[in-house]
């Protein structure tokens, strides 16, 4: 199966921008003619952007390291929202002719730092009034005049944050050093859609298709594809990718995989996820050796969404033309963050690689220290305080589900006869002390097992539903007297659960509401089973278990699990019923139970909220049960990536969850002994190489997985302020690519491409990535649990 495929579109335009709209109607008939008009308000962001539609910010927000080259962008779940309303004059699109469509977004990214602020260069201001836009700077009047009379904003909105931009940085940053409409490219490359497709089914085998036929778009007519009715397939890149549109199923993505016995194989994948992206064509910025003490956290970068709206028209310009270069122009910011740029290298690959990787228990310094107590300490437990009944206080052995070491098999019942209160075919009712253990040699109690099955109790006493059906069920099942011809067996099996009836009726259990009552049962047992109803403070009973920048590895312990769940299953008594009800439960779901996994906590967490966790066996799949992964990656650099993605089987995630702001537990069914990090496409960003000492900007461009152009130099409208001139910039990367690709003749459809070099490809050749860190991970061998 091929992996998830990223792919790049230069705008999506709504059917209808945002504004007002008056339509007229004429009716007309014999000797008379009457008309109405009517105004539509269509509603869309204007001053403010909802958290909500944020998908990702880079760099992330509040972050430090070095973003010197780093370029910028935010990303947005709705699609259309770059180009909701116009820059520019609208008149502009129809004057151009019906074949031309004018999509510059009217949002921008603008990137600023301290010493801008310093400088005074920028002004960065608190909540406005509408009414005070233009007070002391430049704003348009006419947008002014919109704002305020739009309908559509809330009251909330009438008082909107802004930033004041001099007109000199103003036209270095936006119209590239020239204040006309001419140069628009400038914008247009600043904005694009990603979409990401996800594999469907299995690979497809083409038997009798050439090239011809998959790049003729006839693929619809294909039964083996299977496409809806009614689609349209169009070409992506010819005799690899192909898009099929259905305006009642949506899109599907056609992926050529390499070629089998000379037929074809295709892989169907769905949408995934759409993003809208604004790129930023400023580099965030470092302080210089000169100041670099004023900053011992980094120099504050600060990227700002600004409003466009109206601002590109002719008639605007024109009145900028005539302030001076030190008057300010004022923007409606719709979002903002923080990050802060340092000369040290802080990122995604440095944070992952300093993770302290080990298994979950306390850290080896605290484990030497409490020398008498190691096998308790290396087995996972920890020593909490302990309130018995009468008031006493002791300390005594805790240990949650997480444990260092394999603790047993989820297929049988750990817990013991004795402990679910079964002895010599008599029942009684369970209680949290026949869980309870002694360790005499440092007399202290291990309350492990007790406090899991009081903490299923107290957590299902909460749970009405959960508590609701098993009252019932309980109930029901008591009173069931098996149907039978004999009255004589019936009456004496009634008379053994104390029921005396002259006349029993003949009645049996509604097996439909019964399976209902046990649907709920299961359901509540799941979400105590997957630790999602659990507290964090259960499961990580000593902050010390997991520090900062952590990889802690774990098994999950199945008696914890059961006597979670007997305690749930103890309410309402009928211990019979209880003991019966405990081992159906368990062999209907101990095979939907997580067993292993690993707890991350980091601010990886936070600032890569996309982070993909993938977790394998190599053991598995070589005969290097010890692997070391970098040396085999040294011997072996051509097949190591195959080695780990074919050969070693994948352990298929069941829980990824923030547990904390910073703490991610992420499970799985199967053990593993390799694990990695990586960001998904979303999270790629844009940026060159920079060179501290020459102060050049250059970049690498990779074509098809290979560079094509080696060491670009980026155009820059002003290199001190690292403001990018992002029209040059593509054009040079047009002309190299050009140059470098038209040997070969099987690029010539590609070369034609290039005549539409637009956000897309621009935004597809600045792409920098994060490399995947990998682990090699494994329990402890050694503990105690007795």
């Amino acid at each position: 199966m091929t992996d998830d495929q990223l792919q790049f579109i230069d705008y999506r335009k709504p059917k209808l921008e945002a504004g007002y709209y008056q339509f007229d109607a004429k009716q007309r008939f014999q000797g008379e003619s009457s008309s109405d008009k009517m105004q539509v308000c269509v509603a869309g962001e204007r001053v403010s952007i909802d958290p909500k539609f944020i998908f990702a910010q880079y760099p992330p927000p509040g972050e430090k390291g070095d973003f010197s080259d780093t370029i910028p962008h935010i990303s947005f779940t709705k699609g259309s929202l770059p180009w909701l309303r116009s820059a520019y004059d609208k008149d502009d699109e129809l004057d151009a002719g019906e074949n031309y469509e004018i999509y510059e977004p009217w949002l921008y990214l603008l990137t600023t730092n301290q010493n801008d602020v310093e400088e005074g260069s920028v002004r960065l201001n608190g909540p406005i009034p509408l009414e005070e836009l233009n007070k002391g700077v430049y704003f348009p009047l006419n947008q002014k005049a919109s704002l305020i009379a739009d309908i559509s904003l809330p009251a909330a909105s009438k008082t909107v944050r802004t930033i004041d931009v001099k007109k000199s940085l103003f036209n270095k940053l936006i119209l590239n050093g020239r204040l006309n409409t001419k140069d628009k490219d400038q914008l247009e490359y600043l904005a694009h859609i990603r979409r990401r497709w996800q594999p469907v089914g299995d690979e497809i085998r083409l038997m009798s298709t050439t090239k011809a036929d998959l790049n003729s778009g006839d693929l619809s007519k294909l039964a083996e594809l299977n496409l809806p009715r009614g689609s349209s397939v169009s070409v992506i890149s010819k005799d690899r990718g192909w898009l099929v549109q259905n305006s009642l199923k949506g899109d599907m993505l056609i992926d050529a995989v390499p070629t089998v016995d000379n037929h074809f194989v295709v892989q169907k994948m769905s949408l995934k996820r759409e993003l809208s992206v604004l790129v930023s064509n400023r580099f965030g910025q470092s302080a210089t050796s000169e100041n670099a003490s004023r900053y011992p956290g980094g120099l504050e970068n600060t990227a700002s969404v600004l409003s466009l709206e109206s601002y590109l028209t002719e008639a605007v310009l024109s009145e900028i033309r005539l302030l001076s270069d030190n008057d300010y122009l004022r923007f409606i910011v719709l979002t903002s963050w923080d990050f802060y740029c340092q000369p040290a290298k802080i990122n995604f690959e440095e944070r992952a690689k300093a993770l302290d990787v080990n298994a979950f228990k306390l850290p080896d310094r605290k484990i030497q220290q409490a020398n008498d107590f190691s096998d308790r300490l290396q087995a996972g437990l920890v020593a909490v305080p302990h309130q018995y009944r009468q008031g006493a206080q002791s300390i005594s052995w805790y240990r949650g589900p997480l444990s260092p070491t394999t603790m047993g098999d989820f297929s049988t019942i750990q817990l013991s006869e004795l402990e679910r209160c079964h002895l010599n075919n008599s029942y009684s009712a369970t209680d949290a002390d026949k869980l309870l253990r002694f360790h005499r040699k440092e007399g202290m109690f291990d309350i492990t097992y007790s406090a899991a099955y009081e903490l299923g109790r107290f957590l299902s006493f909460k749970n009405s539903q959960f508590l609701s059906a098993l009252t019932q069920y309980k109930r029901a099942r008591s009173r069931y007297v098996t149907l039978t011809d004999s009255d004589e067996v019936r009456n004496n099996a009634a008379a053994q659960r104390g029921i005396n009836i002259a006349r029993l009726p003949y009645a049996k259990l509604d097996e439909t509401e019964m399976e209902s009552q046990k649907s709920d049962i299961h359901q509540w047992l799941m979400e105590l089973g997957d630790l999602s109803a659990v507290p964090n403070w259960y499961l990580i009973p000593d902050p010390d278990l997991l520090p900062s920048r952590c990889l802690r590895v774990f098994s999950i312990d199945p008696k914890w699990i059961q006597s979670l769940w007997l305690g749930a299953l103890s309410l309402n008594g009928r211990p019979d019923i209880t003991y019966a009800l405990f081992e159906e439960c368990h062999q209907a779901l101990w095979n939907q139970l997580p067993q292993h996994g690993v707890l991350l906590r980091s601010d990886i967490v936070w600032a890569y909220p996309e982070l993909m966790v993938e977790m394998r066996n190599v053991g598995d799949a070589s005969t290097h049960l010890n692997l070391d992964l970098e040396t085999y990656k040294g011997d072996n650099a051509d097949e190591y990536t195959d080695f780990i993605e074919q050969q070693c089987p994948l352990s298929p995630i069941t829980i990824k969850r923030d547990l904390a702001k910073d703490t991610l537990l992420v499970c799985t069914q199967v053990p593993f002994d390799y694990a990695s990090l990586a960001l998904p496409p979303e999270s790629l960003h844009y940026g060159s190489d920079f060179n501290y000492q020459t102060h050049l900007y250059t970049k690498d461009i990779k074509f098809r997985g290979t560079t094509a152009i080696e060491g670009l130099e980026i155009p820059m409208t002003d290199n001190k302020l690292a403001i990018i001139d992002v029209t040059a910039l593509s054009e040079a990367i047009v002309t190299q690519l050009t140059a470098v690709l038209q040997s070969k003749p099987e690029n010539a459809d590609y070369i034609d491409g290039l005549s539409h070099f637009k956000s897309a490809r621009f935004s597809r050749f600045m792409l920098e990535g994060e490399p995947k860190v990998e682990f090699t991970v494994g329990l402890e061998n050694t503990g105690t649990q007795e």
